[in-house]
């Protein structure tokens, strides 16, 4: 009996402790609010050069574990000169403020660490009645807003699957289809590190403009999740589309369709705001082009794409980018694979801004380029090419060649190889290419190759027994006026000027 007595003494005493604790809460939560949204609308402000945001609020309701109110957020432009332009409307609805430190609706939600105010908010039909309809007479979007008493904040909102046919709905232009999907952030009280997700299984919009013009955009599994620092001014991001693809047609037959398709594209990577830095590492699947009125397709395969940019320790920039794609299909023809690898040195950071005579202005001091790697592979063998320049201390432009202190390129292309592309590109919407047809293209690529480079002492058109196009160019400093061509020495004055 004492047991019982005891436990429901504890019950009582917990629950007045959690009365008293929301309706302290909820008086904070009252007098701070206007304070709160004022700091709210300055960040967000002073973040945006090129619009402001006003946020206000009406029908202030507080009882004892909740607040009610209707919120309006506006957006106008800063530079507007139209004194008479209207606020467009970013959010004009119904709110309800749960009060901490456990709120019932949070812990039905799976958060159980305190919180001191938990933000419902469930899209009235008043709102938009034509989405309330579509959503099954239920709210197109719901979420909620978590607000920890360490003023770490929690974002969720969720939206409805809905179709839309823009012959039975006046507020669409165009037929849309979306699926449920998700979109949360998180972050500290000072906007400083934060955590932001998206994910859409399905996304479809058509419209036909005219009798004889029809266009359409489809996105599968997109996924993106995002985390800007505004303490380091870094930024870092993961991207998902598992498809995505823009289709247009007109009447006039098939060659006036085109598309664009991307299968399976996946990136990840960094961004340096205040240096300009940049990481990235992408692969895509499948990106194919068919471009309208020209009857052909272009498809790339396995693509893989990697890039760095960095400001080094003298204030300039270095970089590289690496290139790999396993297959190019031209209509019905496979054209082969390409790997490519280059890198650079100190090159002027202005380079990288935009700006209209950005080359001009720019420093070209010890700057480095190399082509590390470049390879054209088929069935008959490769196309390779390499390069690399760099230039002294001393030098004023990117062609100043009296400051060149190395200069390197090697090419070696096979008439073989350059002939079975020609062939199969002159012929792409054949299955299979023949020897006569890969001949004929091996014999006109000689005879126009060599009756254009047959004077230039840059190139030479066989090694061994291997006919093609040749280069093997050498120079560095210590070669003076010298530079050394397939093997034999230039003035590099005559070089230059000559060739």
């Amino acid at each position: 009996m004492k047991k019982t007595t005891l436990a429901i003494g504890v019950v009582a005493i917990l629950g007045i402790v959690y009365v008293g604790t929301s309706w302290y809460t909820g008086n904070i939560i009252a007098n701070n609010l206007d304070n709160e949204l004022n700091k709210i609308t300055e960040a967000i402000n002073n973040h945006d050069q090129e619009n402001n945001i006003a946020i206000t609020y009406h029908d202030y309701q507080k009882n004892l574990f909740s607040t009610k109110l209707h919120l309006t957020v506006t957006q106008s432009r800063k530079s507007s000169a139209n004194t008479k332009e209207q606020p467009t409307k970013l959010f004009d609805d119904e709110l309800t403020i749960h009060h901490g430190p456990f709120p019932i609706v949070a812990l039905s939600s799976g958060t159980f660490i305190p919180q001191m105010a938990w933000i419902e908010y469930k899209m009235t039909e008043q709102a938009s009645p034509e989405l309330w309809k579509l959503a099954g007479n239920q709210p197109f979007i719901t979420g909620h807003v978590g607000l920890s008493y360490s003023n770490y904040i929690r974002v969720k909102f969720v939206n409805k699957a809905i179709s839309v046919n823009q012959k039975n709905y006046n507020f669409i232009d165009g037929n849309l289809d979306i699926s449920d999907g998700y979109y949360t952030f998180e972050s500290d009280q000072n906007f400083s590190n934060m955590l932001i997700n998206t994910h859409l299984d399905k996304f479809n919009y058509s419209k036909k403009d005219f009798e004889d013009f029809f266009h359409a955009i489809s996105i599968n599994n997109l996924t993106i999740s995002a985390k800007p620092n505004l303490e380091t001014n870094k930024f870092g991001y993961e991207l998902g589309l598992g498809h995505f693809s823009i289709h247009i047609e007109t009447n006039q037959g098939d060659s006036s369709k085109g598309d664009i398709v991307i299968d399976n594209f996946k990136a990840n990577g960094t961004y340096d705001q205040i240096n300009n830095d940049l990481e990235l590492q992408s692969t895509v699947d499948k990106l194919k082009f068919i471009p309208a009125y020209m009857n052909n397709s272009l498809e790339f395969n396995k693509i893989i794409f990697n890039q760095t940019k960095k400001l080094n320790e003298y204030d300039s920039v270095n970089g590289a980018l690496k290139a790999n794609i396993e297959s190019i299909i031209f209509n019905k023809q496979n054209l082969g694979s390409i790997i490519a690898d280059l890198d650079f040195q100190n090159l002027d950071k202005k380079l990288f801004l935009n700006s209209e005579n950005k080359f001009n202005e720019s420093q070209f001091a010890n700057v480095y380029f190399s082509l590390n790697k470049f390879n054209w592979h088929n069935v008959d063998g490769d196309i390779t090419l390499s390069t690399s320049i760099k230039l002294t201390d001393k030098a004023q432009t990117f062609f100043d060649l009296d400051e060149l202190d190395t200069l390197k390129l090697k090419l070696e292309a096979p008439y073989n190889v350059l002939a079975r592309i020609q062939a199969q590109m002159a012929n792409s919407k054949k299955s299979n290419i023949t020897s006569e047809e890969i001949n004929k293209a091996d014999l006109s690529l000689q005879i126009i190759i060599e009756m254009l480079l047959q004077q230039n002492k840059a190139f030479t058109f066989s090694k061994g027994d291997q006919k093609g196009i040749y280069s093997d160019i050498d120079y560095t400093k210590e070669y003076g006026a010298k530079i050394k061509v397939n093997g034999e020495l230039y003035s590099k004055k005559e070089f230059f000027n000559r060739f």
